[in-house]
């Protein structure tokens, strides 16, 4: 019996010891990509902060570097200059960057352009949050930098389905309230992003499950991996958007949305703040190719389109408002596409060239507003 148990303590030290050579090898060699944000009661999720990984996908990898308050960027005092005029980018991972290095987000590249003048923008995009997010975000970290414009970057595609999925705000007697009700995250969820934030093994046996199918359905059967992961849910919402008539579920999240947006102007009035929504097309929207792989891939060829009732349907709502700038570059996107000019081959962000354009397109149209 003490043979027994002298052998399994050896066992376990030698593992222990191949696990930390592992590990010492991928973070030297091989590093991996690391969860990058906390868990979060009310925020489901938050970035941390002072922290340094890297994105991977196989097109690209781009590091990521958070400052002391979790963004991407550069750090910023509190105190304004008066003669500064400060702008606040939020968004999902279109304005975080994800596809691109820091200082090639169009928030950062604004702000190169307009070096002419005493402009600070601070790139407040964090990639998976959804409006309702982006705006419990902004009340409690970004309001203290005292903006004077805030350009909310709006992606459709991702953003209505996240501020119906995430609850954030909910509907109490037909008035849009925040969710009083906190996550309580299970023991299991905590011990996997501990790991997910720590480890280099966990990254890259994570990523040896999911693309191995039988592993995956396995782990699914017993609990350790959900059912149905988030882009596939998300999938089941959006691809009725390109299409005429509104799914219910289109229908509720787009009275949520417009509600959301509702308490971002209705916050921008108070706060003395210019509110800016920069309207991000899809890779379908701007190259036919890429809509009609799309539309068969998702078995939706031979249905009525309308492709474009996105933007028609923010700038109807826009329009009930004074004073709110809507920046739809759809069709400078459009004119000068090349063969998916602007997007990655695989991956749907925009890649340094959409970037560029994007900076270019909100330069020229608050150039003159920026004083």
């Amino acid at each position: 019996m003490k043979n027994i148990y002298k052998n399994l303590i050896l066992l376990l030290i030698t593992l222990i010891i191949i696990f930390i050579i592992i590990e010492i090898l991928l973070r030297i060699l091989f590093p991996r990509p690391l969860n990058f944000f906390d868990l979060d009661e009310e925020l489901n999720r938050k970035p941390l902060k002072n922290f340094e990984t890297i994105y991977q996908r196989s097109e690209f990898t781009t590091p990521i570097e958070l400052s002391s308050e979790g963004l991407r960027d550069h750090e910023f005092s509190l105190e304004k200059d008066p003669e500064t005029y400060r702008i606040i980018s939020l968004g999902d991972s279109f304005a975080f960057g994800l596809s691109v290095e820091k200082n090639e987000s169009y928030a950062k590249l604004l702000e190169s352009k307009l070096k002419g003048k005493k402009v600070e923008v601070i790139n407040m995009g964090l990639p998976g949050y959804g409006n309702g997010q982006e705006l419990i975000f902004f009340e409690k970290y970004g309001l203290k930098y005292k903006p004077d414009m805030v350009i909310l970057g709006f992606y459709p595609n991702n953003d209505v389905i996240d501020n119906l999925v995430n609850k954030k705000f909910i509907f109490e007697n037909g008035t849009l309230i925040k969710n009083p009700e906190k996550i309580k995250f299970s023991t299991w969820i905590k011990v996997k992003n501990f790991l997910s934030r720590k480890l280099h093994t966990y990254s890259f046996v994570h990523k040896v499950i999911r693309q191995n199918d039988n592993v995956s359905k396995i782990l699914k059967k017993i609990g350790l991996v959900s059912k149905v992961n988030e882009e596939e849910t998300r999938n089941l919402f959006f691809t009725d958007f390109y299409l005429r008539e509104d799914s219910n579920e289109s229908k509720q999240a787009w009275k949520m949305t417009e509600a959301i947006l509702g308490k971002f102007i209705k916050l921008s009035k108070e706060e003395g703040f210019e509110f800016v929504i920069f309207f991000i097309p899809s890779k379908q929207q701007v190259n036919e190719d890429k809509l009609i792989l799309f539309l068969k891939e998702n078995k939706l060829e031979g249905k009525e389109l309308d492709v474009f009732k996105q933007q028609r349907r923010i700038a109807n709502f826009i329009g009930e408002y004074d004073g709110i700038i809507l920046i739809d570059p759809t069709k400078e996107f459009i004119s000068k596409d090349t063969n998916n000019t602007f997007y990655w081959e695989i991956d749907g962000h925009w890649n340094g060239e959409g970037h560029k354009l994007a900076a270019e397109i909100l330069y020229e149209n608050l150039k003159n507003k920026i004083q």
